[in-house]
C-alpha cells in the first residue's frame, strides 16, 4: 500500500512536470497550438485599428489649423478695424499683440503638428503594407508562421538524392 502512494506520487510528479512546459508555452502564446488563426486574427486587428489612429491624427492637425485660423481671422479683423477708424484705441497696438500671439501659437503647435504628420506618414504606409500583403493574388501574400521546433529538418540521405540528382 505505501510503495503504491509513492508510484502515485512519482506519476503525478512526472505528469505535472511533463505537462508544465506546454502549459507556460500556451500562456505566453496560445495561438502556438492552433493551426494559424491567430496569425489572421493578428493582422486582422491592425487593420482595424490604423483607419482609427488615422482618423485621430487628422483630428489633431485639424484643431491645430482651426486654432490658427481663428488667430488670423482676429487679426485680420484687427487690420480691418485699423484701416477703417486708424489708430483709435490703439488698434495698432492690439494688432502688435495679436501677432505676437499668432506667432507663439505657431511655435507652439508646430511640435505637435509635425508629429502629426509624422505619424500619419508612418500609419499611411504601414495601412498600404498591410493591403500588399492582404490583397489576393498579390506577391506578398501573409505567410503562416510555424515555429522552428516544428519544422522538419532534412535527413542526410535525402540532401544527398538532392545534391545527386536522383529521386527515390
Amino acid at each position: 500500500m505505501k510503495v503504491m502512494k509513492y508510484r502515485v506520487a512519482f506519476a503525478t510528479l512526472m505528469l505535472v512536470s511533463f505537462a508544465a512546459p506546454a502549459v507556460a508555452q500556451f500562456e505566453i502564446s496560445p495561438s502556438h497550438f492552433d493551426d494559424g488563426d491567430g496569425v489572421v486574427a493578428r493582422t486582422a486587428a491592425p487593420q482595424q485599428q490604423i483607419p482609427r489612429k488615422i482618423a485621430e491624427q487628422k483630428a489633431i492637425l485639424a484643431d491645430c489649423q482651426t486654432r490658427i485660423e481663428a488667430k488670423s481671422d482676429e487679426i485680420a479683423m484687427v487690420i480691418e478695424d485699423l484701416n477703417v477708424r486708424g489708430n483709435e484705441a490703439g488698434q495698432a497696438e492690439a494688432l502688435w499683440i495679436r501677432q505676437r500671439e499668432l506667432e507663439s501659437l505657431r511655435a507652439e503647435l508646430a511640435p505637435q503638428i509635425s508629429n502629426a504628420k509624422a505619424i500619419l506618414a508612418s500609419l499611411q504606409t504601414e495601412m498600404n503594407d498591410l493591403e500588399a500583403k492582404v490583397e489576393p493574388g498579390s506577391q506578398h501574400t501573409a505567410a503562416k508562421v510555424r515555429p522552428t521546433s516544428a519544422r522538419r529538418k532534412t535527413s542526410p540521405a535525402t540532401s544527398m538524392r538532392a545534391a545527386l540528382g536522383t529521386g527515390r
